[in-house]
């Protein structure tokens, strides 16, 4: 579960932490640290995305609003960010659900980044083996990740390749 503290804008901006939290208004919110699933997935994400022809990033702070950062899992951008905390959108935004991920902050999450321009945003949970699309408000179950126009394909079965 993730634990929350005020601190400045510049704090936050200007400090390096074990594991990236997210920031609102004032208020620093950590996040649950990774699965060796989730490292796993997140490079085969990536991977996915670069022989697609996106900069793919990852645990990459963007700035979703004047006072307000996310971290993004997987990020694919269609050209490398110019600002240290990008505030323009990744044509993609992938998340990896943790264990202690509550389904309401998954919305929350959702819902800030297609308003911030996100055209594509998928989530991936390991525990369920399950694939996501959001979409309309809603998280829809998908067979294979796909990017219209490009050659992204990718299925759960294609991520957990590399697990025997």
């Amino acid at each position: 579960m993730a634990t929350q503290t005020q601190v400045s804008l510049e704090e936050y901006l200007s400090s390096s932490y074990d594991y990236d939290p997210e920031y609102f208004d004032g208020e620093l919110r950590e996040r649950e640290m990774p699965t060796n699933y989730h490292a796993l997935f997140q490079i085969g994400l990536g991977v996915a995305l670069l022989k697609a022809g996106l900069l793919s990033l990852g645990n990459i702070r963007v700035k979703i609003a004047a006072r307000q950062f996310r971290v993004i899992d997987v990020a694919g951008y269609l050209e490398f960010p110019s600002e240290t905390y990008p505030s323009n959108p990744p044509l993609v935004s992938i998340e990896i659900q943790s264990p202690g991920d509550c389904h309401d902050d998954i919305i929350r999450k959702c819902r800030e980044y297609a308003a911030w321009g996100v055209q594509h945003i998928w989530l991936v949970n390991p525990r369920l083996r399950l694939l996501q699309i959001y979409s309309a408000d809603s998280l829809i179950r998908a067979d294979v990740l796909e990017l219209p126009g490009r050659d992204v394909h990718i299925t759960f079965e294609q991520l957990m390749a590399g697990v025997k």
